[in-house]
């Protein structure tokens, strides 16, 4: 969440963020982090100066988010011109990161962008300075479809002698390899309708990537809108390790603009396959989420969550399979216009071993800027679920979400909410 101010010659912004990534061990690596940063630009509007702080206030760890602080400056040497320097210094929980960039971004020709940079990465343990180059397009077809296309390439200069959450996803800060990726996009638009498509490439010296992602959103009238989104992901490493993973997504949305009641609901179906030179998995996973939200009045409103999900999962030549649901309530009053108290509670079942586990506690929220709050809470008992603790926070302990209100004339929003 971020609050940013901006002008002529000025921009400040401020915010909190929270990371936190579960690790095929278990595992939570967090960061709790507040941000503040801003930019000034000269008269003539040629130069800007740049600088943001990434500070952790509670736990390092996550890898993408780590302490970061960056100090810029770019200088727009023609109309389509730009040249750039910057400095990036990152104390991670795990690795200290000096990194220097020096580089330039033009517009050779209309949609085109061409970027370069020599990039120097200082580590504890290694360095190495690498060039990189970009070339991006985008295209106008007609008033439905839009195309765009790019490449980027990097190649090693000079080198001498963390954790990854998800190897379809390079590492946010630096890379330690040479690579070349490329990427279609295609996208079509038309009344309330979306729909829109990328399918990606990338090859580099440990393994070959390539995704493709195709999605769609329909609002239906006033009341009714729905959405679906396919993703796939292959990737194959120089060691024999392969990895693939499909999620498709379809999504309901009942927001009429004058109701009670609110309604979404999300169904997934996921597979992932991996096979090492240890062994094969295979997992299937049917997920449903069906959220009602009921506004009594005013001050009062209540919201209902049923969970559904049944695994299957093939590891070598065992297998594996269950079924579980979740049940959640809430209650939120509003004290006054600024500050909100609620109570929210859940029950997970574990029908094929009967166990249960339960998440409930209190939470403080506060009205930060129109629809968007803050809320503090605390729960005094929980647990984890990869498939259902992601909208809520169901671990024991304290936490801290954002919450926003989407147009109660608009369902594009609550389209947008299901699609995340």
């Amino acid at each position: 969440s971020n609050v940013t101010y901006t002008d002529k010659q000025y921009t400040a912004k401020t915010g909190l963020r929270y990371a936190n990534d579960t690790l095929a061990d278990g595992s939570n690596q967090t960061s709790v982090q507040a941000t503040v940063g801003g930019s000034w630009k000269s008269q003539n509007q040629k130069l800007t100066l740049r600088a943001d702080r990434e500070q952790s206030i509670y736990k390092n760890n996550n890898i993408d988010f780590p302490t970061r602080t960056t100090l810029g400056a770019d200088y727009q040497l023609t109309m389509a011109t730009t040249i750039f320097a910057q400095e990036e210094l990152i104390n991670g929980a795990s690795e200290n990161i000096n990194t220097t960039s020096v580089g330039m971004k033009t517009t050779p020709w209309s949609g085109g962008t061409l970027t370069s940079s020599v990039v120097n990465d200082l580590r504890e343990n290694s360095e190495r300075t690498f060039a990189t180059v970009g070339l991006a397009q985008k295209w106008q077809i007609n008033k439905q479809w839009a195309a765009d296309g790019g490449l980027d390439h990097s190649e090693t200069l000079r080198k001498r002698a963390g954790y990854t959450l998800n190897s379809n996803v390079p590492p946010v800060s630096g890379s330690n390899e040479d690579f070349t990726a490329v990427s279609l996009g295609a996208n079509y638009t038309e009344n309330k309708l979306n729909w829109s498509n990328r399918v990606e490439y990338r090859t580099s010296d440990s393994e070959d990537k390539w995704g493709l992602i195709t999605g769609v959103v329909n609002e239906q009238g006033l009341n009714w809108g729905w959405t679906s989104r396919l993703q796939l992901f292959h990737s194959q490493t120089n060691l024999g390790t392969s990895k693939s993973d499909a999620d498709l997504r379809l999504g309901l949305a009942y927001r009429p603009p004058v109701t009670r009641w609110i309604v979404l609901d999300r169904l997934d179906l996921i597979a992932a396959d991996e096979k090492t030179v240890s062994g094969t998995s295979h997992g299937r996973r049917i997920v449903n989420n069906i959220n009602a939200n009921y506004k009594r009045d005013k001050k009062f409103q209540m919201s209902i969550q049923y969970g559904a999900k049944y695994v299957f999962e093939q590891i070598d030549a065992m297998d594996y399979s269950g079924y579980t649901d979740l049940i959640g309530l809430e209650g939120r009053y509003d004290v006054t216009k600024k500050w909100d108290i609620s109570a929210r509670g859940t029950l997970l079942h574990t029908w094929e071993s009967n166990q249960y586990d339960s998440s409930f506690g209190p939470s403080v929220g506060y009205n930060i800027l129109q629809n968007a709050w803050i809320s503090v809470g605390y729960n005094i008992k929980g647990y984890y679920d990869r498939d259902f603790s992601m909208a809520n926070w169901t671990t024991q302990g304290p936490y801290v979400q954002f919450r926003f209100k989407f147009d109660q004339n608009s369902i594009k929003e609550g389209l947008k909410i299901i699609n995340q």
